[in-house]
């Protein structure tokens, strides 16, 4: 059934507070349609059978969004537009939409496309989703032009969706294309109580955010380098998994420059944690030119730490957020939570968002890898802690049991993590003591660089360790992945 217009007021804020009329420039252009080859080997009596190919390269999917906050009835109203290309070498005759905002908070108002307008809303209390049905096929190569106005009523608590006294947090805040496999199909995940569950394919995205009734010392905090035009800030991301922001009349700001490109490094932040908002992105800054070097170029063009209300720490492409009692519980060493994962959360720019991976059935791809990344960032900055890393992140918590278990196989958060990120860990450590310094770190630039903007897995991982080490690691890998 489509969905229905549930609140008046969407309509008339959407009207009202979609910022200037004039849109920004057409986006990009995209490779015309092959045409359908007939198979050589059809019945002179039958319907030839038709043979597709892929385009080559892949064309990512491109996201507008232009977006307006009421600060006062934390409220968004939000008009996007995707341009999607049939990467595949089939037809595709439906278009999903992951819809990651909870049912009650989301009210969808119209979703328009150029191959029918017959679709179906499955709402949930942890997301839902759309289903696109075309008219005629997307045939590969094929561009299909989607645009969706909704409003998000912004729920008033510490999430990654909500808003506090202090802070708005806006992550999975938009409905998106998940990814599509020729071996699974479309890759849809149920949520978990552990971990996260949502799969992104790598995306181009240009984001304009207008406000409301703002406070008065509003500032965005965003993953990419910002311009101010019509009254609000316009970005432009590209090659990510996602786009998340954050609003606040409480942050400080600062920034470190680094890494090859001169990288701004930036902090956001409470007025109260200066220091430990300085040491925190001292690190970050750190840890970019040590990855770079060892995993290869920083994929973006900005990498922004925000001091958040919401529990733990959530990365992203360009920007990832720590825990207010990180900064509230910093010692003034590097021995302790908020240096090591300013760290950890740097690295997810490698893994996580240069090299995608299924977060819910294979966790340990992108979180063993930021994991172990934190102990290439002692090794160099704080050697002298390189024991105490282990025993602080690792031992103490004493991991047992088989890496890569689903976050579905998985009791609480304490068995996800030491499976995941501890037993990972400790599964890269026994590789690299056997391979050398020198093979580990050779195989982590080319996996790197295969799976540059792509979705990895864990049979191609380990296929490509073993052939790049160009040694037997059955012993260590049936050690740490088998029964």
């Amino acid at each position: 059934m489509k969905r229905p217009v549930r609140m008046w007021l969407a309509l008339l804020l959407l009207a009202a507070c979609r910022g200037p009329a004039a849109t920004p420039g057409p986006l990009a252009a995209t490779p015309a349609a092959p045409t359908p080859q007939a198979s050589a080997t059809a019945s002179p009596s039958a319907a030839p059978s038709p043979t597709y190919r892929a385009p080559v390269p892949a064309v990512r999917p491109q996201y507008r969004l232009i977006a307006t906050l009421d600060f006062a009835a934390h409220y968004l109203a939000v008009s996007q537009e995707i341009r999607y290309t049939n990467n595949q070498a089939l037809p595709l005759d439906m278009i999903p939409l992951v819809v990651p905002v909870a049912d009650e908070l989301i009210t969808i108002t119209s979703i328009e496309y150029d191959r029918g307008t017959d679709w179906s809303y499955h709402g949930r209390a942890q997301g839902g989703s759309a289903e696109l049905l075309l008219a005629r096929p997307l045939l590969p190569g094929e561009v299909l032009h989607i645009e969706i106005d909704y409003a998000i009523a912004v729920p008033e608590r510490p999430t990654l969706l909500g808003w506090t006294a202090r802070q708005m947090t806006f992550i999975d805040w938009y409905p998106f294309i998940p990814p599509y496999l020729a071996e699974r199909g479309w890759v849809i995940n149920e949520p978990t109580p552990q971990g996260e569950y949502l799969v992104y394919e790598s995306a181009d995205f240009d984001v304009s955010l207008y406000t409301v009734h703002p406070p008065a010392l509003l500032q965005i905090a965003a993953p990419a380098p910002e311009t101010r035009r019509e009254g609000g800030w316009h970005y432009q991301l590209a090659h990510a998994r996602r786009f998340v922001w954050a609003a606040s009349g409480h942050y400080q700001a600062e920034t470190l420059r680094a890494g090859e490109g001169n990288i701004p490094v930036t902090v956001y932040y409470f007025e109260e944690e200066r220091a430990a908002a300085q040491a925190a992105v001292r690190t970050a800054a750190k840890a970019l030119e040590i990855y770079e070097r060892l995993f290869g170029t920083y994929p973006y063009e900005h990498l922004v730490l925000v001091e958040c209300i919401f529990p733990d720490g959530m990365e992203s492409d360009g920007m990832f957020f720590l825990d207010m009692g990180y900064f509230k519980s910093y010692d003034g060493t590097p021995r302790n939570l908020l240096t090591t994962l300013s760290a950890h959360e740097t690295a997810h720019n490698w893994w996580f968002g240069a090299v995608g991976n299924d977060a819910a059935h294979e966790a340990w791809l992108d979180e063993a890898l930021a994991t172990y990344a934190e102990l290439l960032y002692y090794q160099e900055a704080h050697p002298n802690a390189q024991d105490w890393w282990w025993q602080f992140r690792v031992e103490q918590w004493e991991p047992q049991g088989r890496v890569g278990r689903s976050a579905y196989e998985l009791e609480g958060f304490r068995p996800y993590v030491n499976a995941n990120y501890l037993r990972g860990a400790q599964f890269l450590h026994a590789v690299r003591q056997r391979i050398g310094d020198e093979a580990f770190l050779d195989f982590l630039q080319a996996y790197a660089t295969r799976y540059r903007g792509q979705l990895a897995d864990g049979a191609s991982f380990l296929a490509l360790l073993q052939a790049s080490s160009g040694q037997a690691l059955d012993e260590i890998i049936n050690e740490y992945f088998g029964e």
